[in-house]
C-alpha cells in the first residue's frame, strides 16, 4: 500500500518535542525522516530521565513517541565538514524542519535564504516559541511558557482564587507538531502544483492563541478577560462537571438544555424538577444556575459513575467520563479507531503507541519503526549520499560524525 508521503525526504534538525513531533507525523505518513543530532549526546530528550521532569520507566517513552519512523544521523554541523555533509543532504531533500532560533540558523548558515539557494524546491519548516517577527523572535520558547502561560489558556483554568494549574507534559508541543505537519503537507501540495518551495512557520504562541481562539475573540469583542470560572457558578448547569459517589467525575455537555432537560430529570429520578417554575426553561435554568448545580451535585453524589453512565445513556443525556491517562490507554473506543496502536519494540516486544489521529482510508499512515539509537543510521545515510567507506572513516576520525 502506498503511503501518503512516500518518496519525500525530511531532514529533522529539531530537539525536545514540538519539532520532533512534526517530523514524526510526517514519518507516520510515509516520509523518510533523518533526525540530525549532535554526536555529543544527541537530542536532549534522550536524557530526559535525568532531568526529573516526568516519571519514567526504563523506556524513554516521550522520546519514543516523538521519534518513531526516523533514522538518526549524528553529525557535528558546527564544523565546516559537518556543515558540508548537511548541505549535501539539503540538495537531495524535500523538507527541512528546524527548531533552532532564527539568529542561530543565520549564524550557522542554515537559514531559509541560504538553504533555498541550495535547493529552490525545499520546504523550510521553522518551529519557534514566539513567531518569526517582533522583539521576541529569537527568544527560546517552551510550551509551558509560550503556549500555556502566555496565551491565556493557563489563566482561564482552575477555580477562582486558586493558583492557575500547570499543564501536563507536551500539550502545546504535540498539538503544534500535528498542526505544522499539516502545514508542511500543504506546502508540498503547492510545490506539486507550482514547483515553488517556501517557508512554513508555526510558533507555540500562535498555536496557543488559536487553541484559545473563542475566548481571545471574545476578549477582542467585549474587552473581558475571561479568567477563571467556578464550576459552582457555571452559567449553564447542564454544561458542567459533577462528582459521583465513588469519587469519579463526569462532564455533562447539554448546550440545548430544553431538548435534553426531560431526559435529564428522568435519569436523576427527579420528575418534579422538569416543571419546577425555577427550571422550566433554558433561561430560568441559567438564571437559577447555582441552585440547580447544588441540586445536581447532591443527586449525582448518590450513585457511582457506572450507574450514571447507564442512566444517562438510556435517557439520551450527553455526557463524558473524566478519565485518567491509563484509562485512555485502554479505552475500547480509542483502540477501535486506531488512536492507540501496537508496534514491535526491541525491548518491550509488542507494545502500545499513540498514533497520529489524522486518518486516510485508502493511503493510511503507519508506525514502521521505533525511535533509533543515536547515530544508528549515520553510515547508511552517508553511503546513500555518495560517501565512500574511506570518507566515512576519515569523518569519524575527525569526530565530525559518530
Amino acid at each position: 500500500m502506498v503511503l501518503p508521503l512516500e518518496g519525500i525526504r525530511v531532514l529533522d534538525l529539531t530537539q525536545w518535542v514540538f519539532g520532533p513531533t512534526t517530523a514524526a507525523v510526517l514519518g507516520d505518513w510515509g516520509a523518510e525522516v533523518i533526525h540530525v543530532e549532535d554526536p555529543n549526546g544527541g537530542d536532549p530528550m534522550r536524557g530526559l530521565q535525568s532531568m526529573s521532569v516526568i516519571s519514567m520507566s526504563d523506556i524513554n517513552f516521550p522520546f519514543e513517541l516523538c521519534n518513531r519512523n526516523k533514522k538518526s544521523l549524528a553529525v557535528d554541523i558546527n564544523c565546516e565538514q559537518g556543515h558540508r555533509v548537511l548541505c549535501g543532504l539539503i540538495e537531495k531533500s524535500d523538507v527541512f524542519v528546524s527548531s533552532l532560533r532564527k539568529n542561530v540558523l543565520e549564524r550557522a548558515r542554515l537559514d531559509y535564504s541560504t538553504l533555498s539557494a541550495i535547493n529552490p524546491r525545499l520546504i523550510f519548516a521553522h518551529v519557534s516559541g514566539y513567531g518569526e517577527e517582533g522583539p521576541e523572535q529569537n527568544r527560546a520558547g517552551y510550551d509551558y511558557a509560550a503556549f500555556w502561560a502566555r496565551t491565556g489558556l493557563m489563566a482561564s483554568q482552575g477555580e477562582p482564587g486558586t493558583p492557575p494549574p500547570p499543564q501536563r507534559n507536551g500539550w502545546g508541543d504535540q498539538i503544534s507538531g500535528l498542526s505544522l505537519a499539516g502545514g508542511i503537507a500543504l506546502a508540498l501540495f503547492v510545490r506539486e502544483r507550482t514547483g515553488i518551495g517556501q517557508q512554513v512557520s508555526l510558533s507555540l504562541l500562535g498555536s496557543g492563541i488559536w487553541m484559545g481562539g473563542c475566548l481571545v475573540q471574545g476578549a477582542l469583542a467585549t474587552g473581558e478577560a475571561f479568567s477563571q470560572l467556578s464550576r459552582k457558578a457555571a452559567g449553564n448547569p447542564l454544561f458542567n462537571t459533577y462528582e459521583t459517589s465513588d469519587g469519579r467525575w463526569l462532564q455533562i455537555i447539554s448546550l440545548q438544555t430544553d431538548r435534553y432537560w426531560p431526559g435529564f430529570c428522568k435519569a436523576l429520578e427527579r420528575p418534579d424538577l422538569e416543571d419546577d417554575p425555577r427550571f422550566d426553561s433554558h433561561e430560568k435554568r441559567c438564571a437559577n444556575n447555582t441552585v440547580l448545580i447544588s441540586i445536581i451535585d447532591e443527586a449525582l453524589s448518590n450513585r457511582t459513575l457506572t450507574d450514571w453512565a447507564n442512566r444517562f445513556d438510556e435517557n439520551g443525556v450527553l455526557w463524558g467520563p473524566v478519565q485518567t491517562y491509563l484509562e485512555v490507554a485502554n479505552d475500547p473506543q480509542a483502540l477501535a479507531n486506531g488512536y492507540i496502536t501496537e508496534v514491535e519494540h526491541p525491548v518491550l516486544g509488542r507494545a502500545g503507541m499513540v498514533a497520529s489521529p489524522i486518518q486516510l482510508n485508502k493511503t493510511p499512515g503507519s508506525i514502521r519503526s521505533t525511535a533509533p539509537e543515536l547515530g544508528q543510521h549515520t553510515e547508511e545515510i552517508l553511503l546513500d549520499s555518495g560517501y565512500s567507506w574511506e570518507d566515512i572513516g576519515r569523518l569519524k576520525d575527525e569526530r565530525v560524525i559518530l
